[in-house]
């Protein structure tokens, strides 16, 4: 009776045990939010805008197109994002000609889904004063790589303005008052003339 009294009470300390290790193993995580801190500019003469990016991160830009990658190897976690590389954050800033915006926002939502992303409902935003749209999405390559994200669309003059936000795992939402700051930093640099 000693013995079967011991077994339960081990039995019961291990069950105990097992959800309080489970519970504090797959509990709610805290997010440290990652400071803005010193920025630096872009400016894309090409197609006439400027925007500032935090100082550190790694620009890439062709004419019309500007992806800066929050790590130097965030390049490579985004071509291969089940590879050995760390997690990263992603902003890419494309513009495109445009004389039908309606047109254009459909044929580049329709490519950006085109890529696996599960996207949210629009609603409405506005970037360096002008009236846009925003729609969340989500890439799940596996129960642990997940690309989470936004994405901003505005028209202005005969351009249109696609900004995508993204990140792997927590790293989106821990870079949410980075991302914010793009939009507000942003500016054609015809408004930024008649302003000066």
């Amino acid at each position: 009776m000693n013995n079967a009294s011991t077994m339960f009470r081990s039995a019961v300390l291990s069950s105990v045990l097992s959800v309080g290790l489970i519970a504090g193993c797959g509990g709610e995580q805290k997010i440290t939010p990652v400071p803005v801190g010193e920025m630096e500019e872009y400016r894309d003469a090409g197609v006439g805008y400027h925007l500032k990016y935090p100082k550190g991160w790694a620009p890439g830009a062709e004419s019309g197109r500007l992806s800066i990658f929050s790590t130097q190897d965030g390049y490579q976690k985004f071509l291969d994002p089940m590879g050995p590389y760390g997690d990263a954050v992603l902003v890419r800033i494309e513009v495109r000609k445009t004389a039908d915006p309606a047109t254009t926002k459909a044929e580049y939502l329709k490519e950006f889904a085109e890529d696996g992303r599960t996207m949210a409902a629009e609603q409405p935003a506005m970037v360096a004063g002008s009236a846009g749209w925003k729609a969340g999405f989500k890439v799940p390559y596996s129960s642990k790589v997940t690309v989470n994200g936004h994405l901003i669309g505005v028209a202005a003059e005969s351009l249109s303005y696609f900004f995508t936000f993204s990140g792997f795992n927590q790293q989106y939402e821990a870079h949410a008052g980075v991302f914010a700051r793009f939009p507000r930093s942003s500016s054609r640099n015809r408004c930024t003339r008649s302003a000066g």
